[in-house]
């Protein structure tokens, strides 16, 4: 599960991706962020594949050179069972 605090001024500019890298780097989870000008929190689940390994982050997609964001207390924990 991968949960954080995250603040960005404009809705489209930042999403949360979630990625793998075998057999090929590829996205496998794009999710994008809305305008939180307060801390806001997100959380979600994702399997990781039986290979290879995995990641979460951020990506700056959107085209405004002015839209910035911040990220705090950004934890990932594994879930079994």
């Amino acid at each position: 599960m991968a949960n954080g605090e995250v603040h960005t001024g404009r809705t489209g500019q930042v999403t949360r991706v979630t990625c793998a890298d075998a057999p090929a780097a590829r996205e496998l989870r794009r999710t994008p962020l809305p305008a939180a000008t307060e801390p806001a929190s997100h959380s979600y689940r994702f399997t990781a594949p039986d290979e290879g390994g995995a990641w979460v982050g951020l990506r700056k997609v959107g085209d405004d050179g002015k839209a910035e964001y911040v990220l705090d207390t950004f934890t990932v924990t594994e879930v079994t069972g």
